[in-house]
């Protein structure tokens, strides 16, 4: 049974004027909103109001209108304030039809998957020292030791190859954003 995520409302981040490209470019008021994305069968869990901005998902709000979700990478040039809010709309009006479903997922922000990997490296790492420097009463193969030892070094370097990678996506997509911009 896979879990399907939700987007859940936290708080507002600004409010701000600009025209409204899916309203025939009329001034219309948009208010930008911060979401975490939580269990479809719970959607009334308590999420915090006060981490980072960079976990949260950006939506825009027209007033009297569709709530639209802003790519990661669109979203962090706003952060960066490369993009000002009254462009906001027509970046993402432009670039609506070429984004799929993994612009939306947060890929940036990788410290805890690089905490994640940095202690399974340390434990990983502790485990195989602990079994090169156990002596049984009878000798063992190495073998074992090794292997532990290689994947105290491969499961971590995967990880943050694995991160990488996907932050490497989102750079790209970043720059062809400035490009346009």
């Amino acid at each position: 049974m896979l879990i399907r995520l939700i987007p859940k409302f936290v708080k507002t981040v600004t409010a701000f004027a600009a025209r409204d490209p899916w309203n025939a470019n009329r001034e219309n008021l948009f208010q930008l909103d911060a979401y975490v994305r939580v269990p479809e069968m719970n959607p009334n869990m308590r999420v915090s109001k006060h981490l980072p901005l960079q976990r949260y998902l950006l939506a825009l709000q027209p007033k009297g209108g569709e709530m639209r979700m802003l790519p990661e990478s669109l979203a962090e040039l706003w952060r960066r304030k490369e993009v000002v809010e009254h462009r906001l709309p027509a970046v993402l009006h432009a670039i609506e039809p070429a984004l799929t479903r993994k612009d939306y997922r947060i890929y940036l922000v990788t410290w805890p998957l690089m905490l994640y990997a940095a202690t399974m490296a340390v434990l990983l790492g502790a485990v195989s020292v602990l079994a090169a420097t156990t002596v049984g009463p009878s000798p063992e193969p190495k073998e074992p030791m090794y292997a532990l030892f290689a994947l105290a070094v491969v499961a971590p370097a995967a990880i943050v190859a694995f991160a990488a990678r996907r932050r490497s996506l989102r750079m790209r997509q970043m720059r062809a954003l400035r490009a346009q911009l």
